[in-house]
């Protein structure tokens, strides 16, 4: 949940919709998806991207109050086991679910997505990707860029990205101008 300035919870005005809900109920629904979150450095804004798929929503807060501002309907989802394969009830098919946005981060006006287009299994065998999906705050995409080689991670500020890149003996971080990305 989301606290306010006096600690108070804030109660989402929306549903928070979760794939596959129609089978997956309660407390199994957060075992079984995984996100990473990013906020608006601003702080009026947040975005919640799902693991193993390309799916993300965009909220705002306000008076106390957390709207959707987009849901990224179009998206690949994670897609489920619905039997016990590792000791849980359901379980994400890494074989058949895209690796997706597997890195996020945010800047005043964007939100930069590290994206791969292969299967989650084949993704984490090297945890790299090249693509970048750049979207404003409204949802709107803005662009895509294509690094020179493939990183495990990236940082915007305004002007620049940082990609880390595990190299087999040591860690590389490379800056970009984000004008110099095609």
């Amino acid at each position: 949940g989301l606290l306010d300035y006096k600690t108070g919870r804030i109660i989402p005005h929306d549903n928070y919709y979760m794939p596959h809900s129609e089978f997956i109920e309660g407390i199994y629904v957060g075992s079984v998806y995984q996100s990473i979150m990013q906020s608006n450095p601003l702080g009026n804004s947040f975005v919640i991207s799902l693991l193993s798929s390309d799916y993300f929503e965009i909220f705002n807060i306000d008076n106390n109050h957390v709207h959707r501002v987009y849901e990224h309907k179009d998206a690949t989802m994670p897609q489920v086991h619905i039997k016990a394969k590792i000791g849980t009830e359901y379980t994400i098919d890494y074989d058949k679910s895209l690796a997706g946005n597997v890195n996020v981060t945010t800047t005043k006006d964007k939100i930069y997505f590290l994206y791969s287009d292969v299967s989650y299994s084949e993704y984490s065998e090297k945890d790299e990707a090249n693509y970048i999906k750049v979207y404003d705050w409204n949802g709107k995409h803005l662009e895509d860029l294509v690094l020179p080689f493939a990183v495990s991670r990236i940082i915007a500020t305004e002007n620049l990205l940082y990609c880390i890149k595990q190299d087999v003996d040591k860690v590389v971080i490379y800056t970009f101008g984000l004008d110099n990305i095609a």
